[in-house]
């Protein structure tokens, strides 16, 4: 089952210039299982590199189809997505 992509805290357009994001869609298309918590969102902020970023959100899809349009939005919107598994080495 796919698990918690989190969505990057900046929409950045070609010339590296943030913008804001409009999460209206993972709203709507997510619900519930799209996590805006700041307290939530922090444990998804890190890999096992220790390396971490500030996050929009965490979603939790349900099949390959919620990734798929996930991803779709993602690509159209210049948002980066950090997939991650089951947070297990």
């Amino acid at each position: 089952m796919p698990r918690a992509p989190a969505l990057s805290g900046e929409k950045v357009n070609r010339r590296g210039v943030s913008h804001s994001v409009d999460l209206g869609f993972v709203r709507r298309e997510f619900g519930e299982r799209f996590v805006e918590d700041k307290a939530v969102a922090s444990l998804y902020t890190r890999d096992a590199s220790m390396e971490g970023g500030r996050v929009l959100g965490v979603v939790f899809p349900v099949d390959e189809e919620e990734v798929v349009e996930l991803v779709r939005w993602a690509v159209k919107n210049r948002v980066p997505l950090f997939p991650q598994g089951s947070a297990t080495s």
